[in-house]
């Protein structure tokens, strides 16, 4: 009898045990915080931009790290960390598409409580975020497209109606879809589904949204319910898509694991680098690794990257010499054209192509900078103490000045080879006055190279325009006019060679 009560003792542990582990999910057998590099932005080299998912052992969310807690390599070289920021923070968004497994077996309660629970996450959503709603069955639907207006989006979701069979995949590769299209940068999915796809009715091959998923910088929440779930695919959904797969074994379940999703999208950190001191083309291939310091615990997650390689300017061909005419050569006549016109035609037909070609080089261009610049910036000298006076440091005489960067008051900041960063923050060059307030978001670098001063914007924000049009690179002329944040700076060349060119 004592034996009987041992064995009925170790099964109800072990029942125990399993259903924690369905209610749980598998964040359950985590033994440390976990962080998950959802999203890397790396448009405005060399500035990069990761959204980071920080979880402790249980699968909370970890929130109120300090700056301090963060940091991050590319391939081993580390980054300078600028800035950090909540995703809970004013003027930072995300755009969310709920996507709802409407086939027949959904009716009733389960449509019921997967309604509520959308309602749920949708008024946990700041207002700078946007929804979508997405409904698969037999087939696909946008009922919602992102929008801000939650009494719209609720009204999407409550008329959802429950008919047809699962078309899994399809739901799963149009929702991604829907989400690259989404008109902010932080994009998420949140899937529910109670069954499998049903007899091929979606007609896509499931690696295919597996690689979708992987490839789609949107971070993925896929939510089982019941017990006849597809939980190998779903699980795979959410890991390849930097989310969590949960289960709820019952439709009463399903408005805390929402709830949850909306915890996590909310918490998530925005850090900002600064990789000028890496060569790009050594970093092509390299993952961006980020380690985060949770109550002691070092932890860190990585994310494949794209470093953008810039193309190698080519130099301006010089024309072709012209014939030099003889006298008396033959076949000259008074009745045909002569060397002389005929060497003036090829030098006519020459000329337009070499001028052509000058000014294709001479045009403002969007290519990123080679490993020459890199090399070049990574010498770059930031000013050991603060702001100078009338924020600019003499980094070249100005005896010696190839150009000069015309200030607002009417100063002038000479520019020679080296590298000049000009902004409204403390580390750079030249700090300009009446700038924005703005955490470092304003900010542009100016170098030597190849015969002709460079400019690339390093601004997260992108507001920097010449002769009134956004660039990201530019060859700088005498005369352009530079306008960063709400502050003009005039370009101007002198006839002068720079030193050591």
């Amino acid at each position: 009898m004592g034996d009987m009560r041992a064995i009925a003792v170790v099964l109800l542990a072990l029942a125990a045990g399993m259903l924690s582990g369905v209610f749980a999910g598998p964040v359950a057998a985590q033994a440390k915080p976990q962080v998950q590099v959802t999203s890397v932005s790396t448009g405005n080299w060399p500035s990069v931009e990761a959204t980071v998912t920080v979880l402790d052992a249980a699968g909370r969310p970890v929130t109120g790290l300090a700056p301090g807690a963060f940091s991050g390599d590319i391939g081993g070289a580390p980054l300078e960390l600028r800035d950090v920021t909540t995703a809970s923070a004013p003027g930072i968004g995300i755009a969310v598409v709920l996507t709802f497994d409407v086939s027949g077996s959904m009716a009733g309660a389960p449509l019921d409580q997967s309604k509520a629970a959308a309602r749920a996450l949708v008024a946990q959503l700041g207002p700078d975020d946007q929804v979508a709603v997405v409904a698969f069955a037999t087939g696909v639907t946008v009922v919602q497209g992102f929008t801000k207006d939650r009494a719209a989006a609720n009204a999407a979701i409550a008329g959802l109606v429950a008919e047809g069979n699962t078309a899994l995949y399809a739901g799963v590769r149009d929702s991604i879809k829907l989400a690259a299209s989404a008109p902010l940068p932080r994009r998420a999915v949140v899937l529910l589904s109670d069954g499998v796809d049903f007899g091929g009715v979606s007609g896509v091959d499931p690696a295919s949204t597996l690689a979708q998923a992987e490839a789609s910088g949107a971070i993925i929440f896929t939510i089982g319910l019941g017990a006849e779930l597809d939980r190998a695919y779903l699980g795979d959904l959410a890991a390849r898509g930097k989310g969590q797969f949960k289960v709820a074994p019952a439709p009463a379940d399903l408005t805390d694991l929402y709830e949850y999703a909306a915890s996590v999208l909310r918490s998530q950190y925005i850090l900002a680098f600064d990789a000028s001191g890496i060569d790009a083309a050594a970093a092509a291939g390299k993952p961006l690794t980020v380690r985060v310091d949770v109550g002691g615990v070092a932890v860190a997650g990585a994310a494949a990257i794209d470093v953008p390689q810039p193309p190698t300017l080519s130099p301006t061909p010089a024309p072709t010499a012209a014939p030099t005419a003889v006298p008396g050569a033959t076949g000259e006549s008074s009745g045909g054209l002569s060397p002389v016109v005929i060497a003036g035609a090829a030098v006519a037909a020459v000329l337009p192509a070499s001028l052509v070609l000058t000014l294709l080089f001479r045009k403002r261009t969007a290519s990123r900078r080679t490993a020459r610049e890199a090399e070049t910036l990574r010498r770059f000298r930031r000013p050991d103490a603060g702001p100078v006076s009338a924020g600019i440091e003499r980094v070249v005489a100005e005896e010696t000045a190839r150009a000069w960067l015309r200030l607002p008051g009417g100063e002038k900041a000479p520019l020679g080879t080296a590298p000049v960063t000009i902004g409204f923050t403390a580390d750079c060059t030249v700090q300009l006055p009446n700038g924005s307030r703005g955490p470092g978001l304003e900010r542009a670098r100016i170098w030597w190279r190849d015969g002709s001063f460079m400019l690339h914007n390093l601004s997260r924000a992108g507001n920097l325009q010449i002769g009134g049009k956004p660039v990201t690179w530019a060859v700088l002329e005498d005369g352009d006019e530079i306008e960063i944040g709400k502050t003009r700076v005039v370009f101007e060349a002198t006839d002068r060679d720079p030193p050591g060119s």
